[in-house]
């Protein structure tokens, strides 16, 4: 009973001992005053890192389908991962500007 108690344990510390969050963000080179701030983002689950996030691209086309003119500048972009053992929550963020 103790043996299973002790690898019981060791799973669980190994489980919250291998939660972590990073962030990367890029900026725009040049930054010009725009209009309206727009936001979107994706969501995806990473099974043993094998299947990377795709489509990404339509991040910058749901920002632009927000605003007025159908045009974004300015945009921002941050990817952050937590991860548990097998499995990475990744989440991408695209901020900008509607262009007047």
């Amino acid at each position: 009973m103790n043996k299973i108690k002790l690898v019981l344990i060791t799973f669980v510390m190994l489980l919250v001992s291998n939660c972590a969050v990073t962030s990367s963000v890029n900026m725009p080179s040049t930054y010009e005053k725009g209009g309206q701030k727009v936001t979107a983002s994706k969501t995806h689950t990473n099974f043993l890192a094998l299947v990377p996030s795709s489509n990404n691209g339509s991040l910058i086309e749901e920002l632009a389908a927000k605003c007025p003119t159908g045009k974004v500048k300015n945009v921002t972009t941050s990817f952050s991962v937590r991860s548990l053992v097998i499995v990475a929550l990744e989440t991408i963020t695209a901020t900008g500007e509607c262009d007047e």
